[in-house]
């Protein structure tokens, strides 16, 4: 990512970072959708998935905006760096929830980075609007 930082500007290291991503999401995508479709309505869908999963969770903002999340850094190449790394490195993550929130919501997807627990966040967090 040093390099990265170097050659390109800030957008355009994140742009490659993301699709830098390991996966497709596509199983956690079906898991979001079955617990909003059993729940029945996307408030108590997002409680439904935080109770069932261990390391991910999912907060209701409003009907177009939602906070997912892991618990701790759940990425296999940075969670063995010591020490903080800067937020660029976790652009991967953006990436890859993404996709999975695309297979959902279709194409008009954003998600930001709002903090990364390798960056000195308490956990790892992503607002998602459609």
């Amino acid at each position: 990512c040093h390099a990265l930082e170097a050659q390109f500007s800030v957008d355009e290291a994140a742009s490659i970072r993301q699709a830098c991503r390991c996966g497709d999401g596509k199983s956690m995508a079906k898991e979001i959708s079955g617990c909003i479709s059993k729940a029945g309505n996307l408030p108590d869908g997002c409680k439904l998935f935080s109770e069932k999963n261990k390391y991910a969770f999912l907060e209701y903002i409003s009907e177009r905006e939602l906070i997912f999340g892991y618990h701790a850094c759940v990425c296999s190449c940075i969670k063995r760096a010591e020490g903080d790394v800067p937020a660029l490195w976790c652009e991967c993550s953006v990436g890859y929830v993404s996709s999975m929130f695309k297979q959902i919501y279709g194409d008009s997807v954003s998600v930001h980075l709002l903090g990364s627990a390798k960056s000195g966040a308490d956990r790892c967090t992503f607002r998602i609007q459609w």
